[in-house]
């Protein structure tokens, strides 16, 4: 499970260090108001509980992304974004093994930026399916938090990275479920 969490955390840390020298001592939202849309790939890991027997998911997803953001001043922007994320599998499957597919995110975003980069915290609510050897129809919900950074590498693309964790439930499931990605995107 630390592996998986030091992974998650070397993707989003990478991202923010290959970002971070693109800071630039001018301190404008430089072309990051407006529409967005991406692709994104990453690392699914967490702890789900099913029936008080502890689990660990594991995986990795590709997902879409597409949002808006508004300028707050020349430094903050605020925004809205939905997520779909591939999902993950229940790493020891016990006597019941789950698969969590197509988790769909609504966050609301909060982004500071420096020249070309923007480092955001995000926060919002979370819903998706879940299939077990019993129940084909499981639906989760919950709440999730994360944050990111994006760096603008031409004037309408831009690379970034994003963690994301989720508490969810529903079915008898509870837990996290967490996913740390690379995204590239494009802004219109």
């Amino acid at each position: 499970m630390k592996t998986k969490i030091v992974r998650g955390i070397a993707v989003v840390g990478g991202a923010t260090v290959a970002a971070s020298g693109a800071l630039v001592s001018d301190a404008k939202a430089q072309g990051f108001e407006g529409y967005y849309g991406g692709l994104s790939y990453g690392s699914n890991f967490g702890e789900p509980y099913q029936n008080t027997d502890e689990y660990t998911f594991e995986g990795s997803s590709f997902g879409a992304f597409g949002g808006v953001n508004i300028p707050l001043n020349d430094d903050w922007m605020i925004g809205a974004e939905l997520a779909v994320n591939g999902g993950a599998e229940m790493a020891d499957g016990g006597y019941n093994p789950i698969s969590v597919s197509n988790m769909m995110d609504a966050r609301i975003r909060l982004g500071r930026t420096f020249g070309d980069t923007m480092v955001y915290g995000a926060i919002g609510v979370s819903t998706g399916g879940a299939t077990s050897e019993y129940d084909d129809g499981i639906r989760l919900s919950g709440t999730n938090m994360g944050f990111g950074v994006e760096w603008n590498m031409y004037e309408n693309m831009f690379l970034g990275g994003d963690y994301t964790t989720r508490n969810i439930e529903g079915g008898g499931i509870q837990g996290t479920l967490n996913n740390a990605t690379v995204r590239f995107g494009m802004r219109f």
